[in-house]
């Protein structure tokens, strides 16, 4: 639930300085490696799409989504992201890393929300995750080590901002 009440204000409240009385109509690119007819894949979509609603949006009312699904084949997240951007989103939610690696060719303009990436620095999605610089911001799947070093597999989000 956390998890997921994050990934919704991240992605609305800097769009909206956090007010929902808004009238603009928020156009949402949605960008998944997997199939968005899968259970899981669907799942996920959905608890974004609900958490949406429980600040108090209304698709079609106040925000217009566009979703994409790779079905699995990562040679057509490019073309899908491209697709996308020619919709002139607000924001480009990317889950998983070569769905970022994929939004992030298509515009440097764009924010992009990653959900997660696994190691944001080394795979060029941001400069620290300090100061993360560009159009990308999000979850990373990483933790810090003992010894100060991050390691890159990990369970574990870290937000970068």
């Amino acid at each position: 639930m956390l998890r997921r009440n994050f990934l919704a204000l991240s992605v609305m409240l800097p769009l909206t300085g956090g007010v929902l009385a808004d009238q603009k109509v928020w156009r949402i690119a949605y960008l998944h490696p997997g199939f968005l007819d899968n259970p899981s894949d669907k799942a996920l979509l959905d608890a974004f799409k609900s958490e949406l609603v429980s600040l108090g949006y209304e698709e079609g009312r106040n925000y217009l989504l566009f979703a994409r699904g790779a079905r699995g084949n990562g040679a057509s997240l490019s073309e899908l992201a491209q697709q996308l951007v020619a919709l002139r989103p607000d924001i480009i939610v990317a889950v998983a890393t070569a769905a970022v690696a994929a939004a992030q060719q298509a515009t440097r303009s764009i924010p992009i929300l990653m959900t997660p990436a696994t190691d944001p620095v080394g795979s060029g999605f941001v400069k620290t995750l300090a100061e993360p610089g560009g159009n990308i911001t999000g979850l990373g799947n990483m933790f810090i080590r003992s010894d100060g070093k991050i390691s890159r597999a990990s369970s574990h989000d870290h937000t970068c901002s």
